[in-house]
């Protein structure tokens, strides 16, 4: 086989992120994001499911949870608590993946932690 052709089969696609359903009765949205339902498309059962969010890069998962948190900070749980569970539940996908964007926390250097030291940092 083709060395190009290899490379080219051994991308990933990428999941799509817009659904192309008709729409149908109105949503709650959060930012320019839409509650998806779990038994519309399959790109609106992945959402529905968290199951995108490990697509999503940096940017994307601040984008979504500046919007979301906007939202969660005017919805009230009394009047939609369904979509209230479902934007919470979201928001904890969303900060399990930035947590594992951002890797473990900088661990302390030996020779630090024997001498009693701690980094200084300056503040402008």
């Amino acid at each position: 086989m083709d060395a190009r052709i290899e490379r080219a089969s051994d991308r990933r696609k990428p999941l799509a992120r817009i659904c192309s359903c008709p729409d149908g009765p109105p949503r709650l949205r959060y930012g320019r994001y839409r509650i998806p339902s779990p038994a519309a498309c399959d790109v609106e059962h992945a959402r529905y499911h968290g199951d995108d969010v490990d697509d999503l890069d940096e940017i994307q998962v601040e984008d979504e949870l500046g919007a979301l948190v906007r939202r969660l900070a005017v919805l009230s749980p009394e009047s939609h608590p369904v979509y209230h569970e479902w934007l919470l539940f979201r928001r904890h996908r969303l900060l399990e993946h930035r947590r594992q964007l951002e890797g473990p926390p900088p661990q302390p250097r030996d020779d630090d932690a024997v001498r009693g030291r701690s980094p200084v940092v300056e503040v402008e």
